[in-house]
């Protein structure tokens, strides 16, 4: 048995000083780009004796630029932050080796791409549909998705729809309003 113990040690102490390095994008809040993690890998598989009948996914809209709050409260402040210190001299980073692309840095966000899919997005639901179908191979495709009428939604849905129902598109998609009714 000690030898047992002291493989089990030799072997935890081998995973900690497995090369680690620190990935900040997965260390955001909210406004973080998507990532999957794979520490433990996701297996979507149903428990041994198990059969799937049916589904129901609700999906946020896929990615967009920014939406108006984080915008304003994250990027934004940021972005006024780096262009005061360039035009009051309080900061010249083009001196410093790895600031310096901060001299001439704007931001990649125009006001006119706020709460937008961008083409990753649009990737991401596609994948989605793809990733849906694959999964439930013997499924009817859906017969009705559902979304708000903001476009980034109607958008991701659409989507979603062209990667679950590549062959013979059957699927309707339906705009739920958004008002007060």
């Amino acid at each position: 048995m000690p030898s047992l113990t002291a493989a089990l040690l030799i072997s935890a102490s081998a995973l900690t000083q497995a090369k680690y390095t620190f990935d900040p994008l997965q260390h955001l809040a909210g406004i973080a780009p998507y990532f999957e993690p794979s520490d433990p890998p996701f297996d979507p598989a149903p428990p041994q004796g198990c059969n799937v009948t049916r589904a129901a996914y609700l999906v946020r809209h896929a990615a967009i630029f920014a939406n108006d709050f984080d915008y304003e409260s994250y990027i934004e402040p940021f972005v006024n932050k780096i262009e005061a210190a360039q035009k009051n001299g309080t900061a010249d980073f083009s001196k410093s080796p790895n600031l310096a692309f901060l001299s001439t840095w704007q931001s990649p966000i125009a006001d006119a791409e706020l709460e937008k899919l961008t083409k990753v997005g649009q990737m991401e639901a596609f994948k989605l549909g793809i990733d849906i179908g694959d999964r439930y191979p013997s499924f009817n495709q859906p017969a009705k998705v559902w979304t708000s009428t903001a476009e980034r939604t109607v958008k991701s849905a659409q989507s979603f729809i062209d990667g679950i129902a590549v062959v013979n598109n059957q699927t309707t998609l339906v705009q739920v309003p958004e008002g007060s009714k």
